[in-house]
């Protein structure tokens, strides 16, 4: 994952180093592990967080990935779903407060498959711009809420931006920010109640 953090003066750079959190910061899109050199956070950290998520396409078997940062205890204990397109994704947060530590990794529960009666519209875009399909995707489980989720990613001049639309739950409504090393990430979520799917004898009535 490409994220990024802005520059600041070198004396404020010092204490940083001196007074702020030290945290595992790494990545792995294949494994749910990962491990390198704990470094400072920003003096906005106050945690040390690990996100470890699996994704599953169109029912396959889910591909584990972890991400470890820095980032704000208001995340912590957070587990959710997101679904769009034929992509099903299962997202848990966990977090610790002390210099080094390893967050605890929170078990992700089995894929419910069982559609709720909600629908979302949905579609995915490498852009800032939010994207724009008569697409839908039928909610699962405790999916509730329809969710317009803008990504970006900066790494030094590099600006990378990814919108999602898609059926998730109201944890995923609270996902926010965070750094990695040199980089930082920033997530807008936009969520609203998905309408009920109506029943083909009602659509034929026009209701």
């Amino acid at each position: 994952m490409r994220l990024y953090l802005s520059l600041i003066c070198i004396f404020s750079a010092s204490i940083a180093a001196v007074n702020s959190l030290l945290c595992v910061q790494c990545s792995n899109t294949t494994g749910s592990y990962c491990s390198e050199p704990a470094s400072p956070c920003p003096p906005s950290a106050d945690s040390c967080i690990s996100s470890y998520r699996e994704d599953s396409i169109g029912g396959s078997d889910p591909i584990p990935a972890i991400l470890r940062y820095c980032g704000k205890s208001s995340f912590c204990g957070e587990l959710g779903s997101l679904r769009y397109g034929a992509i099903q994704m299962q997202i848990s947060i966990s977090c610790c407060n002390t210099d080094s530590c390893t967050p605890p990794l929170s078990p992700l529960p089995p894929i419910n498959v069982t559609q709720n009666g909600l629908i979302c519209p949905t579609c995915s875009d490498d852009s800032s711009d939010p994207c724009d399909s008569d697409k839908t995707v039928a909610c699962l489980g405790g999916e509730d809420i329809c969710i317009n989720l803008r990504s970006v990613i900066k790494q030094g001049d590099q600006i990378f931006s990814t919108y999602i639309r898609g059926c998730a739950s109201d944890a995923l409504c609270n996902y926010g920010n965070g750094t990695l090393q040199n980089i930082q990430f920033t997530t807008e979520n936009d969520c609203v109640r998905p309408r009920k799917r109506r029943s083909a004898l009602l659509s034929s009535l026009g209701l």
